[in-house]
């Protein structure tokens, strides 16, 4: 508890790991300290020697106190609960309380044990986390499998998962299947089958087959290693409660230690009071008034939070967006990659005035450089019908709009409809489906149209029935056409969509919202077009498999395939902040009704010990609740079928 009542950025649970003894050396102090308090009343004649006994056993039982509060001072940081402590404990043995004062040793070291106890389980989901990352990969050199360290695998690189590996870096199967658990990733301990050409995210373990893998990046740049910075950042942006409780601690420690003094001094100056009684009020009133219930539960329970939402699939940047996150009313969604799966099949080519394998080699060479799941569809089918990719210059995208590059000194160009158009293509009229499209164009001559599709995730139609049922508000908005757009919003019951929407008015239309929506807004996006909506968004959320630019702008991040991840983590983000209001009510009331009873005298020093340690306990086990946080059960568990099979 030391480090509550400073506003001193310490980490609190190594500091106690190297202030507060174990278990055992709790246990074997306190034994010590009974022992010798029943020889001195029953054993040992009555004599000058037992006030040096008692001061021997104040020394050796509360050394961990007097060592941090020496070092305290040594530092200019004296106004904590060290110097408190320290100073209630020797004014009680001045004033001949032996025994309460070394109650007050007992149980403020009782407390320290027992939150510091807390605070190492609060992280433990956490550094299991940090645990997993492997540290050698099974990779292919000079034509032989060899173990390396992880950071040395570049992208490209051949590498071999078994039975028990866990993988390393994001890759793509070249061959062989298995069956993953992905639930360090996702939450879900559902074993999920892969083969061929899945792509397979770092962390995901092998539990059954063996897999040969090409990296798609480097160690240090793979999703799980993007997970790990997250957390290991996520105390970095606290929460409204928590600001409030670093300012309040850094004006409210030195007004108790004033108020002390005057307790024990005006009495004895004004009225002449003796001074036992004043020193006894004003040991009272130290120990009552340490804010240690509220200044450890309050971030605890941010802490528990985060740790508690990684298991559900779902990283919290910080405190703060757990609190901002409870309170929203409105879920404004992208539709690709996130409603969606993102995983697009082609589904026809519509070819004119050439031929079908020009237009897909053309489609396929002008988003062979673009992160877009369209432009990654195409080139990946056109790679499956062994046509060449070749390189091009000039490469340049637009979100939201298209790509453009050179092939053979020409302009070659790929996207949406009016696009093409604005760069004076001139487009028929063609066969319009339920589809996205993308269109091509190659020196200036239009060649063609692809179709593709992708159906909505096994959850999402979980998750807005939900959310439905709560009245929280749904909108999808998208860049894709208006009949695709509506034929999606149709299938998982979105009465507000709008279509063919660029970033800027994403961003128009979220901000709008802003204003007008007496919530909070979530959006949830994954790629570079969603961007300036999801940092204007109060709490922006991308996809885990999204852009790193989105990534590094959002929120929370979600991971796996899951969206009623984010009802179940809105939940659990509720929960926080009904257990973070309890403790604050619970630790305020407390302190001013003991401290109102101290002031006049009223209260004794069990009562005082009570009102810090116990208030503290009590407030920290309800923080612990959260670990026994159980999810929401979604009223259809059934994944949604793909009963679309791709064609071209």
């Amino acid at each position: 508890m030391s480090c509550c009542c400073s506003s001193e950025k310490r980490d609190c649970a190594r500091e106690k790991a190297e202030k507060v003894p174990g278990m055992m050396g709790f246990i074997r102090d306190s034994l010590i300290i009974v022992i010798a308090i029943l020889l001195i009343k029953y054993l040992l004649p009555k004599q000058q020697y037992e006030l040096y006994i008692y001061a021997a056993l104040y020394v050796y039982y509360g050394m961990p106190i007097w060592i941090a509060t020496l070092k305290d001072l040594r530092k200019a940081n004296w106004l904590n609960e060290n110097f408190l402590m320290a100073i209630a404990c020797w004014a009680a043995f001045v004033i001949g309380e032996h025994i309460e004062g070394l109650a007050i040793l007992f149980f403020y070291r009782l407390g320290e044990l027992f939150i510091g106890y807390a605070e190492n389980r609060s992280q433990k989901s956490i550094e299991n986390l940090m645990s997993m990352k492997p540290s050698q990969a099974r990779v292919m050199r000079d034509g032989e499998w060899t173990l390396v360290p992880v950071e040395s695998v570049r992208a490209g690189d051949r590498y071999q998962l078994i039975v028990g590996d866990r993988n390393s870096v994001d890759g793509r199967i070249i061959s062989g299947s298995a069956t993953v658990d992905s639930s360090v990733l996702t939450g879900e301990s559902v074993p999920v089958s892969v083969r061929q050409d899945d792509e397979l995210l770092a962390g995901v373990l092998i539990s059954q087959g063996s897999l040969e893998l090409e990296a798609l990046r480097p160690a240090k740049e793979s999703s799980f290693e993007r997970i790990l910075e997250l957390t290991k950042n996520s105390q970095t942006h606290k929460s409204s409660a928590e600001r409030f409780i670093t300012t309040f601690s850094r004006y409210y420690t030195p007004t108790v230690v004033l108020l002390s003094v005057l307790t024990a001094l005006l009495p004895l100056l004004l009225w002449q009071e003796p001074w036992l009684v004043s020193l006894r009020r004003a040991i009272i009133l130290m120990v009552i008034s340490c804010p240690c219930a509220l200044v450890i539960s309050v971030p605890m329970s941010y802490f528990t939070a985060i740790g508690r939402a990684s298991r559900l699939g779902m990283i919290f940047k910080g405190g703060q967006y757990i609190s901002k996150y409870a309170g929203i009313r409105h879920f404004v969604f992208d539709k690709t990659g996130t409603l969606t799966s993102g995983t697009f099949t082609v589904q026809h080519l519509f070819p004119h005035n050439t031929d079908r394998e020009t237009l897909l080699k053309m489609a396929a060479l002008a988003g062979s450089r673009s992160s877009h799941p369209l432009a990654q569809t195409i080139v990946g089918y056109a790679k499956e019908q062994d046509i060449e990719i070749l390189p091009t210059d000039g490469y340049q995208e637009f979100a939201g709009y298209g790509t453009s590059c050179k092939y053979q000194g020409k302009t070659l160009l790929q996207g949406k409809k009016e696009w093409l158009k604005t760069n004076g293509i001139t487009i028929p009229d063609d066969p319009l489906t339920e589809q996205t499209t993308v269109f091509v164009a190659y020196d200036g001559q239009y060649l063609g149209v692809i179709s593709l599709e992708d159906e909505p995730r096994a959850t999402s139609q979980q998750l807005i029935d939900a959310l439905q049922e709560e009245k929280i508000g749904i909108t999808m908005l998208s860049g894709d056409r208006l009949a695709v757009v509506s034929r999606t919003a149709k299938n998982l019951g979105i009465q507000d969509f709008k279509a063919q929407m660029l970033p800027e008015q994403k961003l128009e239309y979220l901000s709008e919202l802003i204003k007008q929506n007496p919530g909070k807004v979530a959006f949830v996006g994954d790629g570079i077009n969603d961007l300036p909506a999801i940092a204007r968004a109060d709490v922006g959320i991308a996809m885990g498999k999204g852009s790193q630019s989105a990534l590094e702008v959002a929120d929370a991040v979600l991971l796996g395939e899951s969206p009623y991840s984010l009802y179940e983590s809105q939940k659990l983000a509720q929960k926080t902040q009904v257990i973070v209001w309890e403790n604050i009510i619970f630790s305020v009331s407390i302190k001013l009704v003991f401290i109102a009873l101290g002031a006049l005298g009223l209260s004794n020093i069990w009562e005082a010990i009570f009102a810090d340690t116990g208030a503290s306990i009590l407030a920290v086990c309800n923080a612990l609740r959260l670990f026994a946080f159980s999810k929401p059960a979604a009223k259809n568990d059934s994944p949604m079928p793909n009963t679309r099979p791709a064609e071209a």
